[in-house]
């Protein structure tokens, strides 16, 4: 997964009803998903301790091509004060301003993706 994309879809389904959420995101030193938001968001109440999916893409209409990755895994709540600390320094912004922020982490399970190498659209 490339953290060129600034913004991806993270997806669940909190009481079997699917919810997708655009997200801010950077990858950590292994390679788990980071996400920041507010400690009382409903993406945190939606996803802590469940299988979520995340989705990051990249496309270009003029010429029909890019990628798309999804990370499949559980995602978890970062409480550990020296983790959030470096993750503070180091983790992704939040495009929000945020007076506290919690750190989510997606251990991926499973990563698939895919590239298109499409051509410019016929006329």
């Amino acid at each position: 997964m490339s953290t060129q994309s600034e913004i991806a879809r993270q997806g669940c389904a909190p009481g079997f009803l699917p919810s997708v959420l655009p997200v801010n995101f950077s990858l950590d030193t292994d390679a788990s998903v980071l996400l920041r938001t507010s400690p009382d968001s409903d993406l945190v109440r939606a996803i802590e301790g469940v299988v979520v999916a995340f989705e990051a893409d990249e496309f270009d209409a003029a010429t029909r091509s890019g990628w798309s990755v999804v990370a499949t895994g559980r995602a978890t709540v970062v409480t550990d004060p020296a983790a959030n600390e470096r993750l503070s320094q180091s983790g992704p912004t939040s495009w929000i301003p945020l007076r506290d922020a919690v750190f989510v982490r997606i251990e991926s399970e499973m990563v698939t993706g895919r590239e298109l190498r499409g051509t410019r659209a016929p006329r």
